[in-house]
């Protein structure tokens, strides 16, 4: 079992490295990552696309397709957004946006796909039926991430001893005993507890700050 935060980021804290190596621009906003592309910085664009590239895949997932053409249809959504970047700036919606982008770019290829079998018994109609509606799961999937992107960034400013501490008591599936956790740090045992305490702290004020 593990351990219950006051909300549910399990799930965020097991799928992230630690320790989380941090740079000026994978902790900024996504507001001050798209200025900086504007601005030419080319770390930012990868920052910003590492960031989301991931919630693009899912989206992509939830159809269960095969497609071969995947590398392409995620490049021309990140070109999409490229063309996009006053707007997103102004909006700070691009969660938003790469989610209803990704789902408008499978409903295309889907008219495309129906147009070259002639509509008729083509299986692509029942594989993306999920992009002819609109899916509320999907906007459960721009408030998950949004809460997995501000945790992540929180664990990047916190210190690598709470980073680890963090990720053994809640990202695990079975949590190590005490002592082992405190060999791994290298602090007695009885200070876990008000590690643990302090670094759930740290890591709330951090997530509020970014709210």
């Amino acid at each position: 079992m593990t351990l219950q935060l006051d909300w549910d980021f399990a799930d965020e804290l097991a799928s992230m490295t630690t320790p989380v190596a941090v740079t000026d621009f994978n902790v900024s906003s996504d507001g001050e990552l798209i200025a900086a592309c504007q601005d030419g910085e080319e770390a930012a664009w990868d920052a910003l696309v590492a960031r989301y590239e991931q919630l693009v895949y899912t989206v992509m997932d939830r159809c269960k397709l095969e497609l071969p053409d995947e590398g392409e249809i995620f490049q021309s959504i990140w070109l999409a957004f490229l063309k996009n970047l006053d707007s997103l700036r102004r909006t700070k919606r691009v969660a938003a946006w790469l989610v209803a982008t990704t789902r408008d770019e499978l409903r295309r290829r889907r008219h495309i796909a129906e147009y070259r079998n002639g509509n008729g018994g083509d299986r692509t109609n029942d594989k993306m039926a999920c992009v002819d509606q609109e899916d509320h799961s999907l906007e459960d999937i721009v408030s998950r991430y949004g809460r997995y992107e501000a945790t992540c960034r929180a664990m990047m400013l916190l210190d690598t001893q709470s980073q680890q501490l963090l990720k053994m008591l809640y990202g695990e599936t079975t949590i190590p005993p005490y002592e082992k956790i405190a060999a791994k740090l290298n602090v007695p045992v009885d200070s876990i507890e008000q590690l643990r305490v302090r670094g759930l702290k740290m890591l709330r004020k951090t997530i509020t700050d970014f709210a």
